[in-house]
């Protein structure tokens, strides 16, 4: 069976702890998560690789990560964790991601390495008709266009294979303080097929595409939570739960505190339209004995919900 959905995630500790403890959902549902390096030491992403080969997920590891400050690694040492982990399995794919930066030489060198299907990854690379010729001597699996970077004109290029469209739902705010309650997260998961063209749709979840590799003390906590709202036309929503106490970064754990009361409320409210998810029992659990986790691990609890709240509408 085709995979439908496509999160992309950032190799982050807590990102691919959210892989590895979701990976049944991830199996049941049959998504196929992006995964895009971002950390110098690969025994984390090592561990993510192993759970998903042995849980038999198909995925796709980009071998040229372009987001991170430095250079993470090198395509093959990339290339050689998926083959340890995966063998011969052809639904582990490795990812070639062409933007602004690449040359046809990048796509042609990694592609003969990798030894097994490839996705291309266009976010931003402009000469579409060159990359189509080079792509028709390579073994293509998939196409995946981030939205952003990708006119239509340009994805006319790519006909054949699978065609993903990436969407990042998530407006980044300067501050927490500036999210609102709610706001529209996408409508992509309705309309990829029949507007779109597409054969399946992906998101950078609740982290958005805009990428930072650390952040200083948190003057605002916000918990972001995603719903399926019936009464927008079933478009994806996203709840900002955001602290109230704001004018110093001392103190997270009451602010995450914060936070967390004004989710719980929404929670139980009647008409609440959030899923009941493993994620939200935790964030009750939480509430209720008064914890404080850190705040990789409330990103990991949203991460999860998420998901969870997308392989329930696909599912139905």
């Amino acid at each position: 069976m085709t995979s439908v959905y496509h999160p992309y995630f950032r190799g982050k500790q807590f990102e691919l702890l959210a892989i590895r403890e979701n990976v049944e959902l991830l199996s049941r549902s049959n998504f196929c998560p992006i995964i895009e390096p971002v950390n110098a030491s690969l025994a984390g992403l090592g561990k993510a690789i192993e759970t998903l080969a042995a849980h038999h997920v198909p995925y796709v590891l980009i071998a040229n990560p372009k987001c991170a400050s430095e250079v993470v690694a090198t395509p093959e040492a990339f290339v050689q964790i998926v083959q340890k982990a995966s063998g011969a399995e052809a639904t582990a794919q490795i990812g070639i991601l062409m933007n602004e930066t690449s040359d046809l030489e990048e796509f042609v060198r990694i592609s003969s390495l990798a030894n097994r299907p490839v996705a291309i990854l266009h976010d931003g690379f402009l000469d579409g008709k060159a990359l189509a010729e080079a792509a028709g001597r390579a073994n293509v699996s998939a196409n995946i266009f981030i939205e952003s970077k990708c006119s239509k004109l340009y994805r006319r290029h790519f006909p054949k294979t699978m065609r993903v469209l990436v969407r990042d739902g998530f407006r980044k705010r300067p501050k927490n303080s500036d999210y609102p309650p709610f706001e529209e997260f996408s409508d992509l998961h309705l309309l990829y097929r029949e507007e779109e063209q597409m054969d399946g749709f992906g998101d950078y979840l609740i982290a958005g595409k805009e990428y930072s590799e650390g952040g200083g003390p948190a003057w605002a906590v916000a918990i972001h939570v995603t719903v399926i709202d019936p009464d927008a036309e079933d478009r994806m929503m996203i709840h900002h739960f955001v602290s109230d106490s704001n004018s110093t970064s001392t103190n997270p754990a009451g602010k995450f505190m914060e936070a967390l009361k004004k989710l719980v409320k929404q929670v139980k409210t009647d008409d609440s339209k959030i899923l009941r998810t493993a994620a939200i029992s935790e964030f009750l659990a939480l509430h209720e004995s008064d914890h404080f986790p850190g705040l990789g691990y409330v990103k990991k609890l949203s991460m999860a919900h998420h998901l969870e709240t997308m392989s329930e509408f696909l599912g139905r």
